[in-house]
C-alpha cells in the first residue's frame, strides 16, 4: 500500500487528483518529479530521500521568493535496481506530485 506524505496536496491519489484539478493552469495539470539518490549507504537511505525530497522542494521555492507553502505529497517507493552492472540493490525512491499552479491571496 502506498502511504503519501501529505504536505497539502492529499494522503491519497484520489484527493492529490481533486487537488491538481482545482489548482490546474489553463495549460497544466500538475508537476512530477522523482528524487533518487543511489550513492547513500543502505541504512540511510529512506530517510535521506524523505528529508532530501521535502528539502528540495522547499528550496526551490524558496529560491523563487515563493513562501505561501505551496502544497505538494509524495510516496516513497522501495524498489531493487534491475541493471546489468548491479542488479538486485535496494533503491527507495520517492515521487512527488506538485500543484500546476498555487494559490497566492496577494495576485
Amino acid at each position: 500500500m502506498e502511504r503519501w506524505v501529505d504536505h497539502g496536496m492529499g494522503n491519497s491519489i484520489h484527493e492529490i487528483a481533486q487537488r491538481c484539478d482545482g489548482y490546474q493552469s489553463d495549460h497544466v495539470l500538475m508537476f512530477s518529479l522523482v528524487m533518487n539518490p543511489n550513492l547513500i549507504p543502505h541504512d540511510d537511505r529512506e530517510q535521506f530521500v524523505r528529508r532530501l525530497t521535502e528539502n528540495t522542494v522547499e528550496d526551490f521555492f524558496d529560491a523563487r521568493g515563493i513562501d505561501t507553502g505551496v502544497e505538494y505529497s509524495f510516496v516513497t517507493h522501495h524498489r531493487e535496481t534491475d541493471g546489468e552492472e548491479q542488479p538486485g540493490q535496494h533503491n527507495p525512491h520517492t515521487h512527488v506530485v506538485l500543484p500546476g499552479t498555487y494559490y497566492d491571496a496577494d495576485e
